[in-house]
C-alpha cells in the first residue's frame, strides 16, 4: 500500500494522497497553481531515481508551493 507522499520532482510539487475514493497523484500545475492529477508520476515519486525526487514534509511542500504561487501572481 502507497502511503500518502509529498515531494518535487524538479521544481514541481507533487503530492501523492490516500483519499475516500482511493490513491491519486497530483502535480502542480503551473498555469493555474491548482493540483491536477496526473498518475504518470507514481512511479516517479516510488520507484524512480531518488536524485529527482526530494521528499518534503508536508509543512515544507506548503509553504514550498505558496511560494511557487506568489511568485507566479497565482495566491
Amino acid at each position: 500500500m502507497y502511503t500518502p507522499r509529498f515531494c518535487k520532482v524538479g521544481d514541481r510539487p507533487v503530492k501523492a494522497l490516500l483519499e475516500d475514493d482511493g490513491f491519486g497523484v497530483y502535480v502542480f500545475d503551473w498555469k493555474t497553481g491548482n493540483f491536477i492529477l496526473d498518475l504518470t508520476y507514481l512511479e516517479i515519486i516510488y520507484f524512480g531515481r531518488m536524485n529527482d525526487v526530494e521528499i518534503l514534509s508536508e509543512q515544507e511542500f506548503n509553504i514550498y508551493v505558496e511560494k511557487l504561487k506568489k511568485e507566479r501572481g497565482l495566491s
